[in-house]
C-alpha cells in the first residue's frame, strides 16, 4: 500500500483511553445520580459524540431529554473533569512509538483525525509526547460532521495537500472505515482497539501497531 499520508483516530487506536473515559463517566453520573446506560445502548452511540450521550443518559434515567441548559452544563463537567484527568490512566498501545518514528523515517506526513474534541487530542498527545509526529490534529470542534461522516478527512486531505488515493485512514471502528471509504481513501483496521467493524470493511487488517509499517510502503 504506497501511501504518503496517513490519517490515525487516537482513542483505541492509538492510544488506550477507555480507563479515563470511564472515571470521566462515573464522575458526572454521581453527580447527577444518573444509572448508566446499558450496553448496547452505549455501543450504538459510540459514535454519536458527548452530547448525545449526556441526552441518552438523561431520557434512559428521567424518561425525557434534558433541556439545553442542562445538558450544557453536564457537557461543560464532563469536559472540565476529562481534561483535569486526560491522561491518569490512558496508556499506549504496544508498537505505536516505534510505528511512528519509521512512517516519519520514510517521510510519511502524519495526522490525527479524532471525534475527540481537537483540544483534548492536543493535550493528549503532547502528555504522552506524541504531539511532534503529527502535523495535523483534527477533531470535533471543527465545526464540521464527525465520523462516520468523511469531512474531517476530506479536510485534512485539503489542509495537507493530498488527494484520496495517496491517502490511509488507519482506526479501530467502523466509523473509521465508513469515514474512508466516503472519503475515497484506503483503510487500515486496527483490531486490537476498542472497536468494531461491524458491518464495514477495511483494505487491510493489522492486529498489532508494530505491524504497519509493513503494510504502508
Amino acid at each position: 500500500m504506497a501511501m504518503e499520508l496517513c490519517l490515525f483516530d487516537l482513542d483505541g487506536t492509538l492510544l488506550d483511553t477507555q480507563a479515563d473515559y470511564l472515571a470521566t463517566d462515573r464522575y458526572m453520573r454521581s453527580v447527577y445520580n444518573l444509572e448508566p446506560l446499558p450496553l448496547e445502548v452505549s455501543m450504538r452511540l459510540a459514535s454519536a459524540g458527548l452530547r448525545a450521550v449526556i441526552e441518552e443518559l438523561f431520557r434512559f434515567n428521567h424518561g425525557q431529554a434534558p433541556s439545553e441548559e442542562l445538558l450544557e452544563e453536564a457537557y461543560k463537567l464532563n469536559v472540565e473533569y476529562y481534561m483535569a484527568h486526560i491522561a491518569d490512566h490512558t496508556r499506549f498501545y504496544p508498537g505505536v512509538e516505534t510505528a511512528l518514528t519509521e512512517l516519519k523515517a520514510r517521510g510519511k506526513v502524519l495526522a490525527v483525525v479524532s471525534n475527540k474534541n481537537a483540544a483534548a487530542s492536543e493535550k493528549l498527545l503532547k502528555l504522552k509526547n506524541l504531539r511532534h509526529y503529527f502535523d495535523l490534529v483534527a477533531g470535533d470542534d471543527e465545526n464540521i460532521p464527525i465520523k462516520p461522516a468523511p469531512d474531517l478527512l476530506l479536510k485534512a486531505m485539503t489542509t495537507l495537500g493530498f488527494p484520496p488515493e495517496k491517502t490511509v485512514m488507519i482506526g479501530d471502528n467502523f466509523t473509521d472505515m465508513e469515514a474512508a471509504r466516503r472519503a475515497g481513501v484506503r483503510s487500515i483496521f486496527f483490531s486490537n482497539g476498542y472497536g468494531s467493524l461491524q458491518e464495514e470493511k477495511a483494505d487491510i487488517t493489522v492486529d498489532s501497531m508494530e505491524k504497519l509499517p509493513d503494510v504502508i510502503i
